[in-house]
C-alpha cells in the first residue's frame, strides 16, 4: 500500500522485484515532496541488519521483510553492485571555470598531409573550456527544472520531460569528456611512436579503452605511462578517473539496459547514472550501477587534463 506524506522528506528507498518481491537494491537520500508516494515496487521500510544465512534472501510481503530461501529466477538486477567515483584531492569550496593557454600546449608530432598539431592544440583548449561550460549548463538545468520534480511519473509533453532531458544532457557531457581524452591518447601515440607510424600508417592506440588492453600496453608502453601515469617519471591518475570514464562511456554507449535509468527518481544532487551488463551478457543477474557525482567528475576531469598535458611535456623534455 502506497503511503503519502503531508511533508517533504529525504528517504532511503528499498526496491524489490515486481513479481517475486525479493530485495534488489536501495537508493539513499532521495527527495520525496509532500503529497507524493514512493516509486512502484519500493518501500521506505529498511532491510534488516545482519548477515543472512547462505542461500536466503529478503522478500517484502505483508509490509515487512521476510528471509526466504532464494529459489527465484532472477531476470533483472538481483545482484547489483554500485560504483561511485571519488575525486581524491581536496575539493575546492566551489567550481570555477579554468582556461588553458594554447601556447603552453605540448609540441605534438604531425601526420604529414593530414594533421596540423597547432590547430589541434588550439581546438583542444577550446574543448576543455567548452566542457566546463557544458557542465555549468547541466547544473543550471538541474537547479531550475529537475531538482524539485514531484514525481518521475508526472506527465510532460513528449519533448519536454525535464528528467529525461537532464539524463540526455549528462550523457552528452560524458561523451564530450571521453572524446577529448581519446584525442589526447591519439596525440600521445603519434608523438611517442612516430617512427612506427611512418612504417604502418596506423594509430595503434587510439582511445582510453586501449590503455586497459594488456597486448596494446605491452607493445606501446609509453601511452599508458604518459596517460595513466606510473608514479615514477609521470604523474599518476590516482583516483582511477580514466578507467571510470571508460566504463561509464561503454555503459552509456553499449548497455542494453541503460534506458532504465531514465525512469529513476530525480536526484537532489546532480549525478550521472547507468546500468551496465558487460558485453550484454544476461546469463546471470549481475548488474553494475554506475552512480557518479557530476561535481566529482568535473574536478577529476580538470585535474587529469592538466596532469596528462604535463606528462606529455615531460616526455618531450626528456626526449631532447
Amino acid at each position: 500500500m502506497c503511503k503519502f506524506y503531508d511533508h517533504e522528506r529525504y528517504v532511503t528507498i528499498y526496491h524489490y522485484d515486481e513479481k517475486d518481491k525479493y530485495f534488489t537494491h536501495h537508493e539513499e537520500n532521495c527527495y520525496q515532496p509532500a503529497g507524493i508516494g514512493l516509486p512502484a515496487n519500493s518501500t521506505d521500510i529498511p532491510v534488516p541488519d545482519g548477515e543472512l544465512p547462505s542461500g536466503f534472501i529478503y522478500v517484502f510481503e505483508n509490509e515487512q521483510w521476510t528471509a526466504k530461501k532464494d529459489v527465484f529466477k532472477k531476470n533483472r538486477a538481483s545482484n547489483m553492485s554500485e560504483e561511485n567515483y571519488i575525486y581524491q584531492e581536496n575539493l575546492p569550496p566551489y567550481f570555477t571555470i579554468d582556461t588553458f593557454d594554447f601556447h603552453k600546449m605540448p609540441q605534438y608530432e604531425k601526420i604529414e598531409n593530414f594533421t596540423n598539431p597547432q590547430l589541434q592544440s588550439l581546438i583542444l583548449t577550446y574543448r576543455y573550456l567548452h566542457i566546463q561550460n557544458e557542465f555549468i549548463e547541466v547544473i543550471d538545468f538541474h537547479e531550475k527544472y529537475v531538482k524539485n520534480i514531484q514525481n518521475i511519473g508526472m506527465i510532460f509533453p513528449q519533448d519536454r520531460n525535464p528528467a529525461i532531458m537532464y539524463r540526455l544532457k549528462t550523457e552528452s557531457l560524458i561523451l564530450s569528456i571521453r572524446s577529448l581524452f581519446d584525442e589526447l591518447v591519439q596525440l600521445t601515440y603519434i608523438t611517442c611512436y612516430k617512427s612506427i607510424f611512418i612504417k604502418d600508417s596506423q594509430i595503434k592506440v587510439d582511445c582510453i579503452g586501449d590503455l586497459f588492453s594488456p597486448k596494446k600496453v605491452t607493445n606501446y608502453p609509453l601511452c599508458k605511462k604518459i596517460i595513466l601515469g606510473d608514479d615514477i617519471n609521470y604523474q599518476q591518475d590516482s583516483s582511477g578517473f580514466l578507467k571510470m570514464i571508460n566504463n561509464l562511456f561503454n555503459s552509456i554507449k553499449h548497455s542494453f539496459i541503460h534506458y532504465e535509468v531514465y525512469n529513476s527518481f530525480p536526484p537532489e544532487t546532480p549525478n550521472v547514472i547507468s546500468l551496465y551488463k558487460k558485453q550484454n551478457d544476461f546469463s546471470s543477474g549481475k548488474v553494475i550501477f554506475f552512480n557518479h557525482s557530476l561535481f566529482q567528475i568535473m574536478f577529476g576531469f580538470k585535474s587529469n587534463f592538466n596532469r596528462i598535458i604535463n606528462n606529455q611535456k615531460e616526455f618531450l623534455l626528456n626526449r631532447k
